[in-house]
């Protein structure tokens, strides 16, 4: 149990903050966590775009390296156009030759 001075400034805090701020002042902690890479268009958002708007999408797309630990990625934005890719090869192969200039010939 508090006394003397602990106790004072307990009381004080006590009838600044209120005793709920007092309890939440304990949990003001957040934690942030990541596993695997992040990207910065979802499988959803892409599979919704033509393919010529997703190569648009992809080619301007520019990480932020400023940012830190579950920001989005190159990694993380080529897994999801693989995984776009995966879902539709032929359709996909077809539409982009015109789109991407390493298949123009």
């Amino acid at each position: 149990m508090a006394t003397g001075d602990r106790k004072k400034q307990f009381d004080e805090y006590k009838e600044k903050f209120g005793l709920d701020g007092l309890n939440l002042a304990d949990r003001n902690h957040h934690i942030i966590s990541s596993w695997g890479n992040s990207s910065p268009f979802s499988f959803d958002m892409l599979s919704k775009l033509s393919i010529p708007e997703v190569v648009s999408y992809v080619n301007s797309w520019k990480p932020n390296i400023q940012n830190g630990i579950g920001s989005p990625s190159l990694d993380g934005l080529a897994e999801t156009f693989e995984n776009l890719i995966a879902k539709n090869p032929i359709s996909c192969h077809l539409t982009a030759r015109g789109c991407l200039p390493m298949c123009e010939n």
